[in-house]
């Protein structure tokens, strides 16, 4: 359960993972920083990036800017130092002394402003307190932290708190607004284009139908989530969605079938050494033996799945263990034991405050008490058993104790007359059966009466209504006219429109002559590379992709380019770039450092774009592989910003990997772009792609392709004839867009030296 919310917030808080080399730049910017109050922000920041790894190390970093901000009485360093510290204690386990350092940090953030600090502190407070079964106190801290987010209008927060709120309110027992908080997390997901914890909010939708005994819509939502589990090779997830699977199969009283997916993700977890999952296994599978009346195996597994509860600190299972532990007892007549199982699971399951787990427990003690005689105690936990009935039944709940309470004294009612014959006290039970029934009379007539009242009013209400409809079929005669103006004035202005469109559409088809007039033709590919070909497969009329060549003597410098955009904004930069290549080409000679090509294209393109200053980051530039290869002695000079190089020689394919910045833009101000260099031979193959292959989304779950499947297709086309290469490619291509729209500009170069 915990594995959803941990997944989801790493996703939101952290957004990319974060390199050695960029973790090393940081510690080194602290070091070297002689602001201290930016000292004191980068620290905490290499806290956030580093608690999950190395909390010992990050507690240390968060004391020290802590010691540093108070020094200076910076409130909001201070705040920061306090949330960061929280983070590495709760790392370390150390439960009470994280919620501290939060409660402060959630002070000083409260005082300073109403911004997603403070969000995600009450997100880290509730987290903690669903580490520790807090689940109501957890419910509340996540709600403040919706509430901050919508204001905000902060759309992936949005959908990982109500992610959160689902999990919580299904243990809860609040199934109704728990499913509405499933949805709504999966649509905002679904409309970022986002996969993180969409297998566990499918797992968590089933789980609340299978609670609800809808066993059909949960086995959908279950195997939903185990195919994505296994496409994603995720063991853990796979484990608990075998359990999900085997609880339908134990709602339908199936449990051989249960049992097999039971076994399943035991395996699975003993494998990964996932103990909260082990301990759940055991569980399950000795519910399954105890449906099958194996009752000395299921208190075996039951047994064994409280050791891992009680070594791992799992209140949740320690409760549901103890309690289906007296259940069996109670069901084989030994009492004793019965009793003091059901008693500690009660125990547990009020401290936890979970009404699901609470509802089992108040009435195995209820049976238990009914099963020895004791009358009283059994209706009094028979009560607490109906108050903690799930929310849809609520507003019904005093009439069902009421009317549980009547049909109970019925079923003793032979036996206590029996013993109060014997006791001369038959005329007191007369007595209190004429009180019954003076009772349900009394309530027969109010009942009655409720009903004359309500029918009254609803007659009332209907002349009301008849009255209003009369009044708003007269207005919509009305708005019926006024709607066939308004359609006419419509029709001519979509005519209007689709004339603009027509104009627009032939103004860009010219612009596309233009861009392909610029383009290097075959001719000069082939005359130089008889082996070759060029995949070019535009997303709109004109693309934001484009190849160049340039023949010097001997030398044959080639490149292909991906403009930031596509469409008409990528077209405009293909111009630009293209421009400025010929121009560089000319004044420069770059016959043996593509490198430093790409050093004076960056600096031209920042110059055109007026991107030199630092007010405001621009990321407008051009992913880009350039080649110079030597005709004569087939060595290849490249070098890459985003763009990799492939090639095959000796039969190996291999990849060279590009530098990890663009051309262009200002977010990164000091480049240093890399010369490789190559000796090939004749036979050999190089491959040139932009990213629009990889990117392409579809398939059977409509994923995207994928760097290392696109590497993995070059690798095995690389072994065809370069004639058949292209074919393959788009087919390829075209095969795993189906009906999907294409995502970007698709560019791939292929040359057999």
């Amino acid at each position: 359960m915990l594995r959803l919310i941990l997944a989801l917030w790493v996703f939101f808080l952290c957004g990319i993972t974060v390199s050695a080399q960029e973790i090393d730049s940081l510690e080194l910017e602290i070091t070297n920083t002689g602001n201290r109050r930016k000292k004191i922000d980068l620290m905490n920041v290499w806290v956030d990036q580093n608690c999950h790894t190395n909390p010992e190390r990050a507690l240390g970093k968060s004391i020290e800017a802590l010691q540093m901000a108070n020094s200076m009485k910076y409130r909001r360093g201070r705040a920061s130092a306090h949330l960061s510290m929280g983070k590495s204690f709760q790392q370390l386990g150390e439960s009470d002394s994280a919620l501290a350092h939060y409660q402060i940090a959630l002070t000083f953030f409260r005082d300073l402003t109403f911004d997603s600090k403070t969000a995600e502190t009450l997100i880290q407070v509730a987290s903690l307190n669903f580490s520790q079964s807090n689940f109501k106190a957890a419910l509340q801290n996540a709600n403040e932290a919706l509430e901050i987010y919508e204001i905000l209008d902060d759309q992936i927060a949005i959908a990982s708190v109500h992610a959160f709120l689902c999990e919580i309110k299904s243990i809860l027992g609040f199934k109704t607004t728990a499913i509405e908080d499933c949805r709504q997390s999966l649509i905002l997901f679904e409309s970022m284009n986002l996969t993180e914890g969409k297998t566990d909010l499918l797992n968590s939708l089933g789980k609340i139908y299978l609670d609800l005994k809808e066993f059909q819509r949960s086995e959908e939502y279950f195997t939903r989530a185990l195919n994505m589990a296994k496409s994603e090779q995720d063991s853990n997830t796979i484990a608990s969605t075998y359990h999900n699977l085997g609880n339908v199969h134990l709602g339908k009283g199936e449990y051989d079938q249960a049992i097999d997916y039971f076994s399943q993700a035991l395996k699975l977890n003993n494998l990964k050494g996932n103990n909260h999952g082990i301990g759940y296994s055991y569980f399950y599978l000795g519910i399954s033996a105890s449906g099958k009346k194996h009752y000395d195996s299921a208190i075996l597994f039951l047994k064994k799945s409280l050791q891992y509860g009680e070594r791992y600190m799992d209140l949740e299972i320690q409760a549901r263990d103890n309690t289906e532990i007296g259940k069996i007892y109670l069901e084989t007549g030994e009492y004793d034991l019965a009793l003091d199982y059901l008693k500690k699971g009660l125990m547990i399951a009020e401290k936890i405050d979970a009404d699901p787990i609470l509802q089992t427990c108040y009435y195995s003690m209820a049976s238990y008490y009914d099963a020895t005689g004791d009358i009283e105690n059994a209706l009094a936990y028979f009560k607490h058993y109906m108050l903690h009935k799930d929310e849809i039944y609520e507003n019904q709940s005093a009439f069902k104790i009421a009317e549980a309470e009547a049909l109970y004294n019925l079923e003793k009612k032979d036996e206590q007359i029996q013993l109060l014959r014997s006791e001369n006290k038959i005329k007191d039970l007369e007595a209190s059966e004429r009180n019954l029934m003076n009772i349900w009379l009394i309530t027969g007539l109010i009942f009655v009466f409720t009903t004359m009242v309500i029918v009254y009013r609803q007659y009332k209400m209907q002349n009301r209504a008849n009255q209003i409809l009369y009044k708003q079929n007269d207005a919509i005669q009305r708005q019926k006219e006024e709607i066939i103006t308004q359609r006419n004035d419509i029709e001519k202005i979509n005519q209007m429109i689709t004339e603009k469109n027509n104009q627009i559409t032939d103004s860009i088809q010219y612009a596309k002559r233009i861009q392909f007039s610029l383009l290097p033709g075959d001719q000069l590919l082939k005359r130089n590379f008889r082996n070759s070909f060029v995949l070019f497969l535009p997303k709109d009329i004109v693309s934001g992709d484009f190849y160049w060549l340039k023949n010097n003597n001997d030398v044959l410098c080639m490149a292909i380019v991906d403009c930031t955009g596509h469409g008409v904004p990528g077209a405009f930069m293909t111009l630009l770039a293209n421009s400025l290549l010929n121009q560089i080409s000319f004044e420069e000679n770059i016959n043996h450092s593509p490198a430093r090509l790409l050093s004076i294209l960056d600096e031209k393109v920042k110059q055109n774009l007026s991107q030199h200053s630092n007010a405001s980051p621009t990321f407008e530039g051009m992913d880009m592989a350039l080649c110079v290869v030597n005709l004569k002695t087939k060595q290849i000079n490249y070098s890459g910003a985003k763009i990799p190089l492939y090639y095959k020689h000796e039969g190996k394919f291999c990849q060279i990997r590009p530098d990890r910045f663009s051309v262009g833009g200002n977010e990164i101000q000091e480049k240093k772009f890399s010369d490789i260099t190559l000796s090939l031979e004749t036979g050999d193959m190089i491959f040139l792609a932009t990213d629009g292959f990889q990117d392409q989304f579809g398939g059977e779950e409509g994923k995207k392709f994928m760097k290392l499947n696109f590497r993995k297709l070059i690798c095995n086309i690389s072994n065809q004839p370069v004639a058949c290469q292209k074919e393959l490619l788009e087919n390829t291509f075209n095969d795993w867009k189906g009906i999907n729209q294409q995502t970007d500009d698709v560019l791939v170069m292929g040359i057999e030296i």
